[in-house]
């Protein structure tokens, strides 16, 4: 069967073509029928409930009876809202592994691809498939099937990074969407991941061995012919002998890396910055992005010294907001080095407004500021004080 066949034959179906989940549909599809209905109901009661609140403060009732049933109906309104969140995260997540499903990665691709592409940040993706799944049904039953799903999804989960995201794909295969990441990295990352579910014992059946096919999304193609390079390279890794990993060796890094100009200033983001917290790790993204768009304005000090200020209050807001999420994480792990850390985090503030005024006298240099935002920011401060702390959110 052809790489195109089959990934026609997986899109034909969001829950998978296997014996586990055929004889499990009637109940699926109506179970997705009733969150279905009760997420309408909630949806219209929140509504109701909105409409009510605002005709009663449109009335201004002054009895304490009418200020009692206000509050009682924002209280209602609050449990529907969670009510409805419970039921989009149900909706959102395959009933057997616990999983985001099929039909939530249709839901973010695009949004990961725009990140993607904002930030020139490599977005790689792994298609994920169990070795003759098919035997294990038929020796030891579709329950056992099921068991040895479950247990791959914690195999899995515990091989990959917190940033990444993993999806039922379909039947015994998987997939997972490794941000800020470029082919080669995600290869190595896959193989890692291999030889964990080779040597692991699963229940029942004792080893077991996958197959992963490997690619990186490039330039503008659809999320559709990525994702048919990566069955490709699945393919061929079935093809291959299987228990093996097969990379599409070319994507957007390579693009990237190739292109020269004004983005050689540019600092850039390497996930080995990462401290895997998602809150530290995405606002550390972000004030990179930031300091290349100051960088950027600084060509234009000459002509349009208003951007470059805009640019640096931009940095210098998210750098205050980020640097006091940051110390809130690290109080409530019980930090030892905390103080000197908020000390750290003062003195780049001063360093900063100091640059800042600089700019506004229109004596600011493109030296000064790269000086600061690669030296003090980068490698004196994330690269030494921040580097301490990363062992609290399990990075190495």
């Amino acid at each position: 069967m052809t790489a195109v066949a089959r990934t026609a034959k997986y899109r034909a179906s969001a829950v998978g073509n296997t014996s586990n989940l055929k004889a499990s549909m009637p109940a699926v599809v109506a179970g997705a029928a009733a969150l279905a209905s009760q997420s309408a109901r909630a949806h219209w009661l929140v509504n109701r409930r909105t409409a009510q609140r605002r005709r009663a403060r449109e009335l201004k009732p002054e009895n304490s009876v009418n200020d009692l049933a206000e509050a009682r109906s924002a209280q209602e309104l609050a449990q529907l809202q969670q009510r409805i969140a419970a039921l989009e995260k149900l909706s959102a997540t395959d009933y057997l592994t616990g999983v985001w499903n099929r039909a939530h990665m249709d839901h973010v691709i695009d949004g990961e691809l725009e990140r993607s592409a904002r930030l020139r940040q490599p977005l790689s993706l792994m298609l994920l498939d169990i070795d003759h799944f098919k035997s294990i049904n038929d020796t030891y039953g579709h329950q056992a099937g099921d068991e040895v799903l479950r247990e791959l999804v914690g195999v899995t989960r515990a091989g990959v990074r917190n940033a990444d995201l993993l999806f039922r794909w379909g039947g015994e295969e998987f997939a997972v969407l490794a941000t800020s990441t470029g082919y080669r990295n995600t290869s190595a990352l896959a193989e890692v991941l291999r030889c964990k579910i080779e040597q692991h014992c699963f229940p029942h059946v004792g080893a077991l061995t996958v197959s992963i096919g490997v690619a990186e999304h490039s330039a503008s193609e659809t999320a559709d012919a990525w994702f048919r390079r990566a069955d490709q390279a699945l393919y061929l890794a079935k093809g291959g002998g299987r228990n093996r990993v097969v990379v599409d060796s070319c994507g957007n890094s390579d693009a990237w890396a190739a292109q020269t100009g004004k983005c050689a200033l540019h600092l850039l983001w390497q996930e080995a910055y990462e401290c895997g917290n998602a809150t530290i790790d995405g606002e550390h993204r972000r004030l990179f992005e930031l300091a290349n768009a100051a960088i950027d304005a600084s060509f234009l000090v000459g002509t349009a010294p208003e951007l470059f200020c805009a640019a640096l209050d931009a940095l210098l807001a998210h750098a205050a907001l980020h640097f006091s999420d940051e110390e809130a994480l690290l109080e409530e792990c019980g930090y030892e080095r905390l103080r000197p850390h908020k000390a750290a985090h003062q003195h780049l503030l001063a360093k900063a407004l100091v640059l800042k005024a600089g700019a506004e006298a229109g004596t600011v240099t493109l030296g000064s500021l790269v000086n600061f935002l690669a030296n003090d920011l980068v490698a004196h401060h994330l690269f030494t004080m921040d580097r301490d702390f990363f062992p609290l959110f399990g990075a190495r």
